[in-house]
């Protein structure tokens, strides 16, 4: 006998926020960035969508805090401004979702640490 697993519908109920934002194809230079949404809209694709970014935030300050230096973003294809602006807007888009809270604390830690390095 198989059990279903609850829908997100049934977990967070119809009024459920969206934790969508759209961010345009630009960086605040102007250059092409990243097409679409950061995260996913509604259901249980936004809570993956939004653990996915916390961790990849988390990832990135792990790295920093280890010392990296600061050729650290040539391996990505913006730098620690367009990072920042980025991670602000998926912060912005996880208003109120399950992930939120955590999201900010270490967007903000990170945020300190790019100060810290003078880069930003």
């Amino acid at each position: 006998m198989s059990t279903a697993l609850p829908t997100a519908s049934s977990a967070y109920g119809p009024d459920r926020p969206s934790a969508v934002a759209t961010v345009d194809n630009a960086t605040p230079q102007g250059s092409t960035y990243r097409r679409g949404n950061p995260v996913q809209r509604n259901g249980a694709g936004s809570l993956v969508a939004g653990c996915d970014k916390l961790h990849n935030l988390q990832t990135t300050m792990r790295d920093l805090r280890a010392g990296q230096p600061t050729d650290y973003w040539s391996r990505f294809t913006a730098g620690a401004e367009s990072q920042a602006w980025y991670y602000g807007e998926c912060g912005k888009a996880l208003a109120g979702s399950p992930v939120a809270a955590d999201f900010d604390r270490a967007y903000a830690e990170f945020l300190g640490i790019l100060r810290e390095r003078g880069e930003l």
